[in-house]
């Protein structure tokens, strides 16, 4: 029978081995940590005052001091602020958002911008220069991205489905001028993975319909598109999507389409009047929602 001090020894040593591991990680979540916050600290000295950073339940972040993924906002940045701006970004883990409102984009500032494998939905507004060529010479940049938006962009109709390229998409949100809806949605066609859609001041007469083709759509958000009762009542027939949202544009005529309908749970109208419903059909405030 062994000494009981030769047990107590192995234990002791266990022991320290354990919270050495323990330490050494903790060291290096630390240091993770320290190296996410300088960088993003970095991201807002570079881009000064004006640059809003989120976190992903929506907190503005002052001194960021958690884990969590991060959104940045910015806008209207030169194309030099935005090459360091987008360089820096690719460093930080954590930012998984991006906002770019505003910016200049041309194949000449996308050759110094370095790939960044972290982020997952981009957003792009009130862009200068983001033709379909740039755009999707963008979106090469940002391999994993699964959310895409691009609105008041300059990509026009040259050669628009070649946005089936970004067939991995899960969602987009696409707010194009002097688009045909026609066009809109023969792009969309050729994504088949979307769940969730938004089209933006767009001419959808007689084509939204098509859209039922989307085998895997759950949201369908159509903001200041045009269309008829009869077009919208038509696809809510047989759509599979849980949830169309409609805000602005052609208002249609609630006494005629209620009659349409089967689901009207299916159908949220924002900004329809201060009441929550209206006919049996569900409506409300973006600020209710």
């Amino acid at each position: 029978m062994k000494p009981l001090y030769q047990f107590s020894l192995r234990s002791f040593f266990l022991l320290l081995s354990c919270i050495a591991v323990v330490l050494a990680v903790f060291a290096r979540y630390c240091a993770d940590v320290a190296a996410r916050n300088a960088a993003i600290l970095a991201i807002k000295d570079e881009l000064g005052v004006g640059a809003d950073l989120w976190s992903a339940n929506g907190g503005l972040i002052e001194n960021p001091q958690d884990g969590d993924p991060v959104s940045i906002h910015v806008g209207w940045l030169d194309s030099d602020r935005l090459v360091r701006f987008l360089s820096r970004c690719a460093r930080v883990k954590s930012v998984r958002e991006l906002s770019i409102w505003g910016a200049t984009w041309s194949p000449e500032v996308l050759a110094n911008v370095p790939r960044n494998p972290q982020v997952r939905t981009l957003h792009i507004q009130s862009a200068r220069g983001l033709t379909l060529e740039t755009c999707l010479l963008l979106v090469s940049k940002f391999p994993n991205i699964c959310e895409l938006d691009v609105y008041q962009s300059d990509i026009r109709q040259d050669g628009f489905c070649s946005l089936r390229a970004l067939h991995h998409l899960r969602k987009i949100e696409l707010g194009l001028h002097d688009i045909p809806g026609e066009d809109i949605v023969d792009a969309c066609l050729f994504l088949p993975g979307l769940e969730y859609l938004t089209i933006r001041r767009t001419d959808l007469s007689g084509e939204l319909h098509r859209l039922n083709g989307l085998p895997r759509l759950e949201v369908l958000h159509l903001h200041l598109s045009d269309y008829s009762e009869g077009d919208l009542a038509g696809f809510l027939d047989h759509t599979t999507c849980r949830r169309v949202c409609v805000t602005g544009g052609t208002l249609v005529n609630l006494d005629v389409l209620e009659t349409r309908i089967v689901d009207k749970e299916k159908l949220t109208i924002f900004d329809w009047g201060p009441g929550t419903t209206y006919r049996g059909v569900k409506c409300t405030r973006p600020s209710e929602k």
